[in-house]
């Protein structure tokens, strides 16, 4: 049979339209997917007073730093995962307000780098887990979001319309997240509030303690902190204990004094913390660095310690 060439342009034709068909359909499916924080995006239908005029834009932990350059990396430690921002103008007053919400991966993560971007003489809020707000902004925490809503005006006239726009992203998260349980450990004696933070690297600058929950203190002009460090197993965490004490012994203002308590003790002196107590029990490390009254540092050390997680 002999097959003319204008049906073979024919068949060329639909085969090619039929590709095409498929490219499109998947295209358009693709187009048409949802990303995972789009529920974060307040359209006019539900907030009529607010109308987005910029974005969304979306960032994952490779691209962050195009959005805030330097400011990534806290994140990145905190392990985020999905971020998206947008602008919006409120109302006749014309206010710019801008939206983003972080996708932590975790509860952890979410009040960790809450927990490091607050300070205690903030205004704190029933919002989320918790929240605070400013002149210009509010941020919360909840669940495994941290969600900061700004203006760029320091005007009292930003308040109203920053709360309302928060509290509309906190009921789009699930309920969930709270204070991580070893902060019931710490001594509630000078006890500074809203000053718990986790601490996902470099604590006391050494790299390599990680995974900490410490707490900030105050006696008279005497500030101080408590800290439980928990490592991934008893080795580990006396391997640090080691290289904590070479490191005071070092370059500390005297050489380590080794105590009863807990598995393994010292006590040493840094020159830019003042003195310092390590204890390890298990996979735990407590420490109470700044307080100068060793006796009273041991004593809630030794509590803190009864209350600790069994570990291996």
């Amino acid at each position: 049979m002999v097959v003319h060439s204008t049906n073979i342009n024919n068949i060329m034709h639909k085969s090619l339209f039929i590709i095409w068909l498929i490219i499109f359909g998947f295209c358009s499916e693709a187009a048409l997917a949802e990303h995972p924080l789009d529920k974060f995006v307040l359209n006019d239908n539900t907030l009529p007073r607010f109308k987005i005029t910029r974005g969304p834009n979306y960032y994952r932990p490779e691209s962050l730093w195009n959005y805030i350059n330097g400011g990534a990396l806290p994140y990145l430690d905190y392990g985020v995962g999905d971020v998206v921002t947008y602008a919006g103008i409120w109302g006749a007053d014309s206010l710019e307000i801008v939206v983003d919400v972080y996708d932590m991966a975790s509860n952890l993560g979410a009040f960790g780098i809450y927990s490091n971007e607050r300070f205690p003489d903030y205004t704190y809020l029933d919002i989320g887990v918790e929240g605070y707000i400013t002149e210009n902004a509010l941020c919360f925490w909840k669940d495994r979001f941290y969600v900061k809503v700004f203006s760029q005006e320091d005007l009292p006239i930003t308040t109203e319309p920053v709360k309302t726009i928060a509290r509309k992203l906190a009921e789009r998260i699930p309920d969930g997240g709270a204070m991580p349980q070893l902060f019931m450990l710490f001594p509630e004696q000078n006890r500074l509030t809203h000053t718990e933070a986790y601490l996902a690297k470099n604590v006391l600058g050494q790299e390599f303690l990680s995974n900490a929950y410490g707490v900030n203190y105050k006696s008279g002009d005497e500030e101080y902190q408590f800290y439980v460090i928990e490592t991934s197993n008893r080795d580990e965490a006396g391997k640090c204990m080691n290289l904590y004490s070479e490191f005071l012994n070092e370059y500390g203002e005297s050489k380590i004094k080794h105590i009863t308590l807990g598995e393994k003790a010292f006590i040493g002196q840094e020159s830019w913390y003042g003195t310092m107590i390590f204890v390890q029990k298990g996979k735990y490390i407590i420490a109470s660095v700044g307080l100068s009254d060793t006796d009273r540092a041991q004593s809630q050390l030794k509590s803190m310690t009864i209350g600790l997680p069994k570990s291996d």
